[in-house]
């Protein structure tokens, strides 16, 4: 009985594995194909917007026009590998003879390796034709450039003649251009810090508290900055 169910077990496991794989495989078909394409296909023909064509057919490292780079290796045997940076490609058209492989990828790639010509059926062991040139039909990839954040920090004292810690107060930081606002609590010894503030915006701070006043402050940040906010005692009206 136990020894059924053990083999049992693995003849299940077995078979998942192999429907897996299937599954993989099939999947692996619709998301990249490979199609031949009489005559001179153009990344335009194919009906993308961007194209970068290298002919003659060479390895290095090339600049793509709108952006980024693309780094191609071709082995002995004419077969290409790529990397892109700044850039999706989309499709690699390879011309060889009278047609092209061309190479689709969906969703688009950096990377990719052994695309080849197609085969010349005249060839009497089925060789591929030559190179003759390849292109990569891309996709732009647009980096919206996030601002650059600061770090304002620094220390609330009150004057009574000598300068001491009013204690825990509320400190408040506005931006003048957002009117995004923040509050911090300074610790028992006065410190208080804001982070992930706009460089080059321009904030107003001020400061709260029972029994004191502070005149607000204002800053205009290009990088991490210090900033102390000095107040006074409230004088008290005689009864």
């Amino acid at each position: 009985m136990k020894t059924n169910y053990i083999s049992k077990f693995f003849t299940g496991s077995i078979l998942t594995g192999m429907l897996l794989l299937a599954l993989l495989g099939i999947s692996a078909i619709q998301v990249n194909a490979q199609t031949r394409v009489d005559g001179n296909p153009t990344c335009m023909d194919l009906g993308y917007a961007n194209g970068f064509k290298v002919d003659p057919p060479r390895s290095g490292t090339f600049n793509l026009p709108h952006g980024g780079q693309v780094w191609v290796k071709i082995d002995a045997r004419e077969r290409i590998t790529f990397q892109a940076t700044g850039n999706i490609i989309h499709a690699v058209i390879v011309k060889g003879g009278p047609n092209a492989n061309v190479y689709y990828f969906n969703p688009g790639v950096t990377t990719g390796g052994s695309l080849t010509t197609p085969v010349n059926p005249d060839s009497e062991d089925n060789r591929n034709y030559g190179l003759s040139h390849f292109d990569f039909c891309y996709e732009k990839v647009s980096f919206i450039p996030t601002a650059a954040t600061a770090m304002l920090a620094g220390r609330v004292t009150v004057d009574t003649g000598l300068k001491r810690t009013p204690g825990r107060l509320f400190v408040t930081i506005i931006n003048t251009r957002t009117s995004e606002t923040q509050v911090a609590l300074t610790n028992r010894l006065g410190y208080y810090e804001f982070n992930d503030l706009t460089v080059g915006d321009t904030y107003v701070i001020s400061v709260r508290g029972k029994g004191y006043s502070f005149t607000p402050q204002t800053i205009s940040l290009s990088e991490d900055s210090a900033l102390d906010m000095f107040g006074a005692a409230v004088q008290r009206s005689a009864p």
